[in-house]
């Protein structure tokens, strides 16, 4: 699996020096093939694994806030982050990020954004990046 979250890391940034030297070019199928290799390589190493979307918009709030993945196409953005096991306490802050709040807080935001990010690397998981 860290051949997988490595190849991940150079394909990202092979499409942002090919691009701008920003963003990842427009639909990069080598960046989102990546991602989905990472899926399958933590899925691989622990027997499951469980997906999330960090921002939620749309249908997308019909999902649960981590879903066990099947087997199936993951489809671009259709994932913030992989992590190879269910966790409570990770759905309970992208929960708590989707709560109205009474307006837009710039450093609550970030807050909540970082303490995510924080609990996924603990879990051993990934961000996923796609175009």
């Amino acid at each position: 699996m860290t051949d997988a979250a490595r190849n991940l890391t150079k394909a990202y940034i092979r499409s942002i020096k090919e691009n701008d030297g920003i963003t990842p070019l427009e639909a990069d199928g080598n960046l989102n093939d990546a991602s989905r290799d990472l899926i399958a390589a933590m899925h691989e190493k622990h027997g499951e694994c469980w997906l999330g979307l960090i921002n939620r918009h749309g249908k997308q709030n019909e999902l649960p806030l981590l879903w066990k993945w099947d087997g199936a196409l993951v489809y671009n953005f259709g994932a913030s982050f992989v992590v190879p096991e269910y966790d409570q306490m990770l759905a309970d802050l992208i929960e708590a990020r989707h709560e109205p709040h009474g307006g837009y807080d710039h450093h609550r935001n970030v807050a909540e954004v970082d303490a995510i990010y924080l609990r996924i690397e603990v879990l051993g998981g990934h961000r996923l990046h796609w175009s």
